[in-house]
């Protein structure tokens, strides 16, 4: 299976905090993740520009995996209509999300 991993944070230590417990997660369950599919964003959930996430939510439309890796919902997006919009997309796209924590 084919999984792609979300880390939004503000500095260096805070993705390191939350990729190495995501892809561990990854390497446990055999899932397929290529640095292609580590997207990234720095800073506030609320920044209008969050290009990792733009990337993820494309890649995930395109096919490109069937699994969302991610800490927690709150590095997804702070609001619940911005969360239910993703949910909405990831869905349609056939991409599960699983927190690891």
């Amino acid at each position: 299976m084919k999984a792609a991993i979300y880390i939004r944070a503000n500095n260096t230590q805070r993705v390191a905090e939350q990729l190495f417990p995501l892809y561990a997660k990854a390497l446990k369950k055999n899932y397929e993740v290529t640095l292609k599919n580590i997207y990234t964003d720095d800073g506030s959930a609320n920044k209008p520009d969050r290009s990792g996430l733009e990337a993820l939510l494309f890649d995930a439309h395109q096919g490109q995996f069937d699994k969302l890796l991610v800490t927690s919902y709150d590095r997804l997006a702070r609001r619940e209509t911005d969360i239910i919009e993703i949910n909405r997309v990831l869905e349609l796209s056939n991409v599960d999300i699983e927190m690891v924590n």
